[in-house]
C-alpha cells in the first residue's frame, strides 16, 4: 500500500469533516520516502482547516495524527471533555494548542496509549471512561473502538466512517488527488444522501 492509499484508508473521516481526528502509525521509512508528499499534503489540507502532527513513536514508528481543527476544537471546548483533561493533568485554560502538545508529549513518552485519546478522536465520553475503568473488557460491542455506552449510535458512526473510507479510496484509485477528495466526498454525498 503507498503512501498516499495509507493516509486515505486510515484518516478519510479526518479530512472529510466527519471526524474530529483519526490516528495512525506508520514505519518511519515509508514517511521519510514520502517526505516531500507529506510536506506537499500538509501544505494543501492546511488550506481546507485540517493538519497534520508527526509523533515519534520508537525508533522504527511514527504515528500520523490528522485533524480537523475546527472538529477538534469544538471537541475539546465540551465542559465534560475539559473537566475529563483537566482531571488528567491537561492544561486545559491555556487552550487548543497546548492540549495538542501535551497529547503529542504523552504519545511519545509514555508506553501505552493515554485513555484520553479517545476523547480528542471524537468517541464519546462514556466509551472513553469505560474502556479505561476496563481495559477493553465487558464492552457492549466492539468495533473502531470499545463501546460502553449507546451500541446503535457507535455502529452508525463507525459504518459511516468505514463507507467514507472506502468512497474516498476509490476516488484515489480513479485519479483523483487528496486534496480534491473532501469536495467530491461531500459532492457524492449531497447527491445521493449516505451511500
Amino acid at each position: 500500500m503507498s503512501f498516499e492509499q495509507t493516509v486515505i484508508q486510515c484518516a478519510s473521516p479526518a479530512l472529510c469533516g466527519l471526524k474530529p481526528a483519526n490516528l495512525f502509525s506508520i514505519r518511519t521509512e515509508m514517511l521519510e520516502e514520502a517526505r516531500d508528499y507529506l510536506s506537499n499534503l500538509k501544505r494543501t489540507i492546511k488550506c481546507q482547516g485540517k493538519d497534520i502532527l508527526i509523533i515519534q513513536r520508537g525508533s522504527s514508528t511514527k504515528l500520523l495524527f490528522v485533524y480537523d481543527v475546527k472538529l477538534l476544537s469544538e471537541v475539546l471546548k465540551n465542559y465534560e471533555a475539559i473537566f475529563y483533561l483537566k482531571s488528567k493533568g491537561y492544561p486545559v485554560e491555556d487552550g487548543f494548542i497546548s492540549l495538542l502538545e501535551e497529547l503529542v508529549r504523552r504519545l511519545t513518552d509514555e508506553r501505552e496509549f493515554p485513555h484520553e485519546i479517545g476523547i480528542f478522536l471524537g468517541y464519546p465520553m462514556e466509551d472513553v471512561i469505560g474502556f479505561e475503568t476496563f481495559g477493553g473488557r465487558n464492552c457492549l460491542y466492539h468495533g473502531s473502538w470499545a463501546v460502553y455506552s449507546n451500541v446503535e449510535r457507535a455502529r452508525k458512526q463507525m459504518n459511516l466512517y468505514s463507507d467514507c473510507c472506502m468512497a474516498c479510496s476509490r476516488m484515489l484509485e480513479k485519479g483523483i488527488k487528496i486534496s480534491e477528495i473532501e469536495k467530491n466526498y461531500r459532492f457524492m454525498k449531497k447527491a445521493k444522501g449516505n451511500f
